[in-house]
C-alpha cells in the first residue's frame, strides 16, 4: 500500500498560521475519525514509515516534530494493526478512491488530470429497463467503447 494522503502543509492558511486546535480538527475531519493510520516521513535516505498513529492529536505531534515537512499519513485506516506492513495492508478500510496525479514535471501531471476528467465525463450512466449504459475510456489509448451491463 502506498503511503499517501495528507501531505502536511496545513500549517499556513491564507497567510496566517493555523492554531494547533485548528490543525487537529482538520486532521480529524480528513481522517474521518478512523484510526489507526500509518505515519511516514520522507528523509534524505528514503522513507521512514510504519509509525502507528491513533488520533489526530498524535498525528499533529509527529508532524510538528518534523516541522510539517514531507510528512505523510496513510489514505486508509486499518481494522487491525500489525507491525509488518505486508500483513497490515489486508486490513485497510477502503472508504474512498484516490487519484495520485503528481509528477516531477507539472505538464505531465496536468495531462494526466485532463485524461482523468475526460474519462469521468464520458462515463455517463442512464437507468433504462434495469440496465446501465455507459462508455469506458482507457487512460492509455483514449479510445472509448460502449458497454452495456444488466443490473
Amino acid at each position: 500500500m502506498k503511503t499517501a494522503g495528507i501531505v502536511m502543509n496545513v500549517g499556513v492558511s491564507g497567510g496566517m498560521k493555523a492554531s494547533r486546535d485548528e490543525i487537529i480538527t482538520q486532521f480529524e475531519a480528513h481522517c474521518k475519525s478512523r484510526w489507526p493510520r500509518e505515519f511516514a516521513k520522507k528523509l534524505k535516505r528514503g522513507f521512514h514509515r510504519n509509525d502507528r498513529v491513533d488520533s489526530a492529536e498524535e498525528l499533529y505531534n509527529k508532524a510538528i516534530f518534523f516541522d510539517f515537512e514531507d510528512c505523510y499519513c496513510s489514505v486508509y485506516a486499518f481494522k487491525e494493526w500489525h507491525d509488518e506492513a505486508v500483513i497490515r495492508k489486508h486490513s485497510a478500510i477502503i472508504d474512498c478512491l484516490v487519484f495520485d496525479l503528481d509528477h516531477v514535471d507539472p505538464v505531465i501531471a496536468f495531462k494526466e488530470a485532463k485524461k482523468l476528467i475526460i474519462v469521468l465525463s464520458k462515463t455517463i450512466y442512464t437507468k433504462n429497463n434495469n440496465q446501465i449504459y455507459g462508455q469506458k475510456t482507457s487512460l492509455r489509448s483514449g479510445e472509448a467503447s460502449t458497454t452495456r451491463r444488466a443490473r
